[in-house]
């Protein structure tokens, strides 16, 4: 969770945490995914399990479409499948014959 909060706009007002916007769940987890995917797919996991929670609770503040449209979001996220492709470049000779110095 802290993973995604942390990239979250700045919470203003009062229970604000627990009426989560739709585009801005989009564009933070895109961003998280872009740039530390396994954080990602952790914080699309973690977010998934608090909003159910909020739900199941009564604790969701925010509207039922903005509420579906976020568990879509995950939803959809955590459904698909993630290829990683490692490209690297060949260690060059000096680094693995050296001496130890």
């Amino acid at each position: 969770m802290t993973g995604f909060f942390r990239f979250y706009p700045e919470l203003k007002g009062t229970g604000a945490i627990t009426a989560l916007e739709p585009a801005e769940v989009t564009a933070k987890l895109t961003s998280l995914m872009t740039h530390a995917l396994l954080e990602g797919v952790r914080a699309t996991y973690s977010l998934m399990r608090f909003l159910d929670f909020l739900h199941d609770s009564g604790r969701w503040s925010g509207s039922q479409e903005s509420f579906q449209t976020i568990h879509g979001i995950l939803e959809d996220i955590g459904s698909s499948e993630v290829r990683v492709i490692i490209r690297h470049r060949p260690i060059p000779d000096h680094f693995t014959k050296g001496n130890a110095e």
